[in-house]
């Protein structure tokens, strides 16, 4: 999680133990955990209600629950209609009250218009025609939406980032779906499907044009629609198109192996990116402050 502050912030961290509630001063040099919540639960994603901030949702890897008071105190959701049982992303509607969004594995997508009581699946995503060939590394290859953004401009549009298997968008409201991850390329996917998860994974490289299909985050730019921010596994990336071209940005060390992306909200041309201490690509452990950038990232349109 990347926490971008003017004041002094109350902050929910997850954990592979439940949720850490934290205040950290503005300038992250001093923080306090607060109270501990949903111990035993390794939370996947949390996200707060645009139009309401002390309402949050929060997905562990198999339960979904809600908060209405700042995430002091958490309620289970019964999610009816969630028939793939791990979660791995969710996010909330910045302008449709109680939408609520929800990315599994098996790669699915589920929207609920009753704040998480029941879902329903965006099952146009299957009928992408890469679908069957995204993938992952550790057996069976499944792969899974890591980030689902939303966009008040664009209140039906629906961009969702595939790990492994791209950039992908539906622009009515999820009845039906076109991948974005750039030019084609054959050697962007595996060969061929893998349904039983039987044959070997298949590494992929970068592609000029095209962003890597490990993607982890997405950003979309507040100030046009077209902008977009990917990290992933081999770098940062963007589009100034929609995802017709992108362009990886040669602004970390190392493999550029990223997560977590923010905006600065005073200054929108300063993008903040944190690395993993872990690179699960080469087995390193590395400080954080090694990886990442000290200096301002400027994406002003070119």
């Amino acid at each position: 999680m990347v926490i971008v502050a003017r004041d002094v912030v109350d902050a929910c961290l997850l954990t592979r133990d439940g949720i850490a509630r934290c205040r950290i001063d503005a300038h992250g040099q001093r923080g306090e955990v607060v109270s501990a919540l949903l111990p035993g639960e390794n939370i996947r994603a949390i996200a707060s209600d645009p139009r309401t901030p002390n309402r949050l949702w929060a997905c562990s890897t198999t339960e979904l629950y809600t908060s209405e008071d700042g995430g002091q105190s958490w309620q289970w959701l019964p999610a009816g209609g969630l028939t793939y049982r791990e979660y791995w992303t969710l996010a909330v509607h910045p302008t449709r009250p109680d939408e609520v969004y929800v990315g599994t594995l098996p790669a699915a997508v589920f929207v609920s218009e009753d704040g998480g009581r029941s879902f329903r699946e965006l099952s146009g995503l299957r009928d992408l025609p890469d679908y069957p060939r995204w993938t992952f590394p550790p057996p069976p290859h499944d792969s899974h939406p890591r980030v689902i953004a939303l966009s008040a401009r664009a209140p039906d549009e629906i961009v969702v980032g595939v790990e492994e298997g791209g950039v992908v968008i539906s622009r009515d409201r999820g009845a039906t779906w076109e991948d974005i991850s750039g030019i084609a390329d054959p050697a962007a996917l595996p060969s061929s499907p893998n349904p039983t998860g039987l044959l070997p994974y298949q590494p992929a490289k970068h592609i000029d044009g095209r962003v890597y299909r490990d993607v982890h985050w997405l950003l979309r730019d507040p100030r046009d629609s077209l902008r977009m921010f990917a990290t992933t596994g081999q770098g940062l990336y963007r589009t100034d198109n929609g995802g017709h071209w992108w362009t990886r940005l040669n602004t970390l060390v190392g493999n550029g192996y990223t997560v977590p992306i923010a905006q600065h909200p005073d200054r929108p041309q300063r993008l903040l990116v944190a690395p993993p201490r872990m690179d699960p690509q080469h087995g390193e452990v590395r400080e954080a402050r090694e990886l990442a950038r000290s200096r301002p990232l400027d994406i002003a349109a070119t």
